[in-house]
């Protein structure tokens, strides 16, 4: 009841919802009405409304992890996970999440993909991608992913959230072999040629540059008479070449009744030390020719007719001269 010129103030109550926080404001309209004594109808009063801002705070953010890590081979899969949150008030819709590989790692084979693209706030998802890793990974040693994960809240611009990135570090491991051979393997004379083969393996992950064999003769042998030249300075992880080398038989070798080679192969890893094989060694025999004396007549012969027989051949070995020290 209320007398002429009284006054009361009526209280009501709002708890409000995402739908108001997201809608941006809370709208209120009134009346007030009382019945007279002359009795009905009522008395109402024009309409009073009233309308509560809504602050409305828009973010995101992600948390960029990547599965295996390390990795140590080509074609090894890493699978990434964005760990996406909603931190803000108003829900966020066409949630996504951009993932950015650094070069020389190649673009995400698929994703990143989510499985919603609705985040109401304090909701969080996993999005996901994957990467194969190729050479120039193993080669760089590491694999580097930027994310940045966005959405569209129910007014104004999309909200991206700050960036998250993740390194996958490279196991390289740096190793090369080599087998030598010679042809022939037996030499019996001077000037002869021999031809030495290097077969080189990158038994490595990683691209090898500038690889070449250094050989070396084992004295009284002198120097290599060409190479080793290889085909290629270049040697990817698991390739092989034959690298090649000519000796050119001296006396001295004759005499040593040996000719002895001692080589290594090295290259450059994309960064650090020189690889450098262990040696592999190979010896060729020098044997001298063989001479044959002049048979002898035995037996008596008339002149003019033929010895009625001869003495076998005898084998004469070959002479080897060495400098013997001797005392006094």
């Amino acid at each position: 009841t209320l007398a002429p010129g009284a006054w009361e103030t009526c209280t009501a109550t709002y708890t409000v919802t995402q739908a108001d926080i997201d809608n941006g404001s809370v709208n209120d309209s009134a009346t007030v009405s009382g019945v007279p004594p002359s009795g009905p109808p009522p008395v109402t009063s024009p309409q009073s409304t009233a309308t509560v801002a809504v602050t409305q705070d828009g973010a995101l953010t992600v948390v960029t992890s990547a599965s295996p890590s390390p990795v140590t081979h080509v074609g090894q899969l890493i699978t990434y996970s964005f760990d996406v949150t909603n931190t803000g008030n108003v829900t966020l819709t066409s949630v996504a999440v951009t993932g950015t590989q650094t070069t020389p790692a190649g673009p995400l084979t698929p994703g990143p993909t989510c499985p919603a693209g609705t985040l109401a706030p304090s909701a969080f998802e996993t999005c996901t991608a994957t990467y194969t890793v190729t050479q120039a990974d193993i080669d760089n040693g590491t694999v580097n992913d930027s994310a940045t994960a966005s959405g569209d809240p129910p007014s104004g611009s999309p909200v991206t959230s700050p960036q998250s990135t993740a390194t996958v570090p490279v196991t390289q491991s740096g190793a090369l072999t080599m087998v030598a051979s010679a042809s022939p393997s037996a030499v019996t004379h001077v000037g002869q040629v021999i031809t030495y083969s290097f077969l080189v393996t990158n038994n490595s992950n990683l691209t090898l540059t500038s690889v070449a064999v250094t050989g070396t003769q084992t004295t009284p042998a002198g120097p290599l008479t060409s190479g080793p030249t290889c085909t290629s300075a270049t040697l990817a992880a698991g390739a092989k070449e034959t690298c090649t080398a000519t000796y050119t038989v001296a006396q001295t070798d004759v005499d040593n009744g040996t000719v002895g080679d001692s080589a290594t192969v090295s290259g450059d890893p994309p960064s650090g030390s020189p690889v450098t094989s262990p040696s592999s060694t190979l010896t060729v025999g020098a044997v001298a020719p063989t001479a044959t004396a002049t048979p002898t007549p035995t037996g008596t012969a008339t002149p003019g007719t033929t010895s009625p027989s001869t003495a076998p051949a005898a084998s004469v070995a070959p002479i080897v001269r060495k400098a013997v020290p001797v005392a006094g």
